[in-house]
């Protein structure tokens, strides 16, 4: 029963994580920046302050000027097939995302922080 248990217990972590992926990846989608930076986080820390705007400049650029409609829309409807997750850590690699374009398809790293994850910045 606690094998059960503890199967069901990694099971919703990591369905939490996959949303907090995916709801990055749709936000891109509907151009929405302020959602999509909501669930970044660097060394660890959720953005905040000036970080916010900074993440918010960089990804209005990725949607206004770089990403093609095409793209846009693949984003939109992208899903997490699975992750492996490590403590407070964890990844999707790449070939766990469906629909993000090859350009931007790469492992995402994540931390979780008070109980929530987030997509853990490069930069």
């Amino acid at each position: 029963v606690i094998c059960l248990q503890l199967a069901h217990l990694i099971g919703q972590l990591g369905e939490l994580l996959e949303a907090a992926v995916e709801a990055f990846y749709r936000a891109l989608g509907a151009k929405d920046t302020a959602a999509a930076c909501s669930v970044i986080a660097y060394s660890g820390k959720p953005l905040a302050g000036d970080d916010i705007l900074l993440c918010r400049t960089g990804f209005d650029t990725v949607v206004e000027d770089v990403a093609s409609p095409d793209e846009l829309a693949a984003f939109a409807s992208a899903t997490v097939t699975g992750s492996t997750i490590t403590g407070d850590t964890a990844v999707v690699h790449a070939d766990q995302l469906t629909g993000v374009p090859a350009a931007y398809r790469d492992d995402v790293s994540l931390v979780r922080v008070a109980g929530r994850w987030y997509i853990e910045s490069p930069r």
